[in-house]
């Protein structure tokens, strides 16, 4: 999604739909503390 936007012509505005679109980071954590993916 938001593939073909701009900063000057954003294709979203998520998530409140009347300003720009926010950053947004996502965290993942193993409960056992061992690395994801490996």
């Amino acid at each position: 999604p938001g593939e073909g936007g701009t900063y000057e012509d954003p294709i979203s505005t998520w998530p409140n739909g009347d300003s720009l679109p926010r950053p947004s980071v996502v965290v993942i954590q193993a409960t056992d503390g061992r690395p994801i993916g490996s």
